[in-house]
């Protein structure tokens, strides 16, 4: 009996790698795609047949997704606030590569096309956040990946296929990258911590967040794949549970590794929302979903993963292609 074979962009990233390894785990044939320049070979599980190639690339996206019949498009640039500095890169490599992913589907005649959006595309809409509001993005970055939404929407209709579009927000855990100073709050936070620096927020630290541990998606990742209930539907994919400022998460991280090591405050970066909540109430009803994991366990597991691979300074690898004085400070005078 064939295989059903998935095909995953960004699959040396956070969250292609943890699909890829349930994937393989539940004997499915995986494929995938990423140029490295933000994820890392080392994620990618044993068995996977990896293509090392820029998914801006439609020809090749014809070539490597014959056959597949399921995508998971991961892939993108998630630099929410960095994109109001460079745009014309984020866009390109959120919307552009979507476009070229999604052609190439439809033209191999993709069964689904799963597609990671971002909680970003609700802006200042008040918390928390439910699927059925209007997106009101903020950011470069959010712009872009809710313009992917409508582009699924409309070639969907046209060409009839299966889509879903998950809205993950604030993942965290093993895997992740944690050196990077343009995302991944919780990764970075922990990341200064364990260098025994103090670690930096920008604003007042009262931004209240509902993180998501990976291990809280990995259940869902059947679901997202073939649940009926789940077709051409918009899910927000994390918890509305454990709702937690930036200042107390400090604290539990201070608890977790013995330290007391007081944050340092610089101005509120431009366009960050305050408060930034997904509802969980349809992702429970349509698909079972529930917390797998407290947030200090969670927290406590990162930390250890941090610890193995050895705590690192940061690698101000982006370059803005539009730098302000109000640049963010940090990103700016590289002070971490």
């Amino acid at each position: 009996m064939k295989k059903t074979r998935i095909f995953i962009t960004g699959i040396a990233g956070f969250l292609g790698s943890h699909l890829a390894k349930w994937a393989l785990s539940n004997n499915y044939e995986v494929l995938g795609a990423d140029n490295l320049s933000l994820g890392h070979k080392k994620n990618i599980p044993k068995g996977v047949q990896f293509y090392e190639y820029d998914i801006l690339d439609l020809e090749k996206n014809n070539l490597y997704l014959k056959d597949v019949d399921i995508v998971f498009h991961s892939a993108g640039y998630p630099y929410d606030n960095f994109s109001l500095y460079s745009p014309f890169k984020v866009v390109q490599n959120t919307f552009s590569t979507t476009a070229s992913v999604l052609s190439a589907s439809i033209s191999n005649h993709v069964k689904r096309f799963i597609y990671c959006s971002s909680m970003s595309r609700y802006g200042d809409n008040k918390s928390p956040f439910t699927e059925d509001m209007s997106p009101k993005p903020l950011t470069p970055y959010a712009v872009a990946k809710t313009a992917g939404e409508n582009l699924i929407k409309s070639l969907a209709q046209a060409h009839d296929f299966e889509y879903v579009i998950c809205i993950p927000h604030n993942i965290f855990g093993p895997q992740q990258v944690y050196n990077d100073p343009y995302r991944n709050a919780v990764s970075l936070i922990a990341n200064q911590m364990l260098n025994n620096k103090p670690p930096l927020i920008y604003g007042d630290g009262a931004q209240k967040r509902a993180f998501t541990p990976v291990q809280d998606l990995i259940p869902l990742f059947p679901k997202l794949l073939f649940w009926e209930k789940a077709k051409n539907q918009t899910i927000n994919i994390g918890p509305d549970e454990e709702v937690i400022n930036l200042n107390d998460l400090i604290k539990i991280l201070n608890g977790i590794l013995s330290k007391n090591l007081k944050p340092f405050y610089k101005p509120f970066r431009q366009q960050e929302v305050k408060t930034a909540i997904c509802s969980a109430k349809k992702s429970r009803e349509l698909l079972g979903y529930k917390k797998a994991i407290s947030l200090k366990t969670a927290l406590k597991e990162l930390v250890g993963w941090i610890q193995q691979q050895g705590p690192s300074y940061f690698s101000y690898h982006q370059k803005p292609e539009i730098d302000k004085d109000y640049f963010p400070v940090n990103w700016k005078q590289k002070i971490l």
